[in-house]
């Protein structure tokens, strides 16, 4: 998928990212209700991994640690 974004440079850039949801670990039975038990596996976070920024010349950018966290901040809240 992909988001356009406006870096603290000024430049507009195309970023690809890839996002999965949250997932439930499995979980034993208790008394005979399956998944009702304690945690076999633990569960999983969602999760946001940016893949590339590409400005409108298709020049790849270099992420700033803050530009990825608002990058990722936007991602979330859409």
């Amino acid at each position: 998928m992909t988001i356009p974004f406006t870096i603290t440079r000024e430049i507009e850039v195309e970023v690809s990212y890839d996002a999965w949801p949250a997932s439930r670990g499995a979980r034993d039975s208790l008394c005979g209700k399956a998944g009702a038990g304690p945690p076999l596996e633990p569960d999983e976070p969602a999760g946001i991994e940016i893949t590339g920024a590409r400005d409108s010349d298709g020049r790849e950018w270099e992420l700033t640690k803050q530009e990825e966290q608002e990058i990722e901040e936007a991602i979330a809240n859409e």
